[in-house]
């Protein structure tokens, strides 16, 4: 499910809140394994399992991060596409069009590249292209029959 937020001059899609709210259960349920390895263990047993309780608690945190971060920004002036580390931004005189696949979306630039959009589905096409300013048209990808 995507979330949209909505101004009247920009509109954000982003990861469902149940993405955050299963990373933070995980980080729950890895505590206790994490706790038990700094606390109770010593010698050799505590160096071989200290990188493996720090990678149990950081893969959590990282979910949730990215599941915050992520996601696509949309104004009368362009896109921008968020990142776990870093963010895109795409004036719409480089876009093309859009390409709906199974339940991703593509954003075509006129350069030839396909950017997927994350948080972005084929139902949330019209909104988006509605705080772009711009009107939906389908493509006729169809040959005309002219005899």
């Amino acid at each position: 499910m995507t979330v949209v937020n909505a101004s009247a001059h920009r509109m954000r899609f982003r990861r469902s809140g149940a993405v955050w709210l299963a990373a933070i259960l995980m980080l729950v349920f890895v505590m206790p394994f994490a706790g038990s390895v700094f606390v109770e263990l010593h010698g050799w047993k505590r160096d071989i399992l200290v990188p493996l309780a720090v990678v149990a608690i950081a893969i959590p945190l990282l979910i949730a991060v990215w599941s915050l971060r992520s996601g696509v920004d949309v104004d009368a002036d362009g896109l921008r596409v968020k990142a776990l580390l870093g963010a895109r931004e795409y004036s719409w005189g480089q876009v093309d069009g859009f390409d709906a696949d199974g339940r991703t979306v593509f954003l075509l630039l006129d350069s030839g590249a396909r950017i997927a959009l994350p948080s972005v589905r084929p139902v949330d096409l019209p909104r988006l292209i509605e705080a772009s300013g711009s009107e939906l048209r389908e493509a006729d990808d169809a040959p005309d029959d002219e005899d």
